[in-house]
């Protein structure tokens, strides 16, 4: 079946009715072509099947869909205190890290980054040796 011209008739009787020449032709059509009846076929199984879908799988409307976005939504006070709460535990997480950076340069009774790092104390022979490897 080569002719795309019985095929646009076929899919579009199943969209609108045909005139009664354009339903002579695809009625002949049918008859002569079996693989375009096998499509009338299976295209009337398919219109079948998904008209008789359950409820829960039939496609929803745009507004439903559009209502369930809109109950998901955050109003503008949540998005405040959202942001709010987060700048906060930013600003305690920043304050926790300097606290224990703090910490570690007072153990080492040394403010350089040797200590913050743990090398410090360590001799050249050592720290050639701690890096060997990479």
């Amino acid at each position: 079946m080569k002719n795309p011209a019985l095929k646009e008739l076929l899919i579009k009787s199943f969209d609108s009715e045909l005139s009664g020449h354009e339903q002579a032709i695809l009625d002949q059509a049918l008859n002569e072509h079996p693989e375009l009846r096998q499509m009338n076929n299976e295209l009337a199984q398919m219109r079948y099947t998904l008209m008789h879908l359950p409820q829960a799988m039939k496609p929803v409307s745009e507004t439903a869909v559009l209502s369930r976005i809109e109950r998901f939504k955050i109003s503008e006070t949540e998005q405040r205190r959202f942001v709010i709460k987060l700048y906060n535990f930013s600003m305690t997480a920043a304050a926790a890290i300097l606290l224990l950076a703090f910490i570690l340069f007072w153990k080492e009774h040394s403010f350089n980054l040797d200590s913050l790092f743990g090398y410090a104390g360590l001799s050249q022979e050592e720290m050639s040796n701690l890096f060997a490897n990479y």
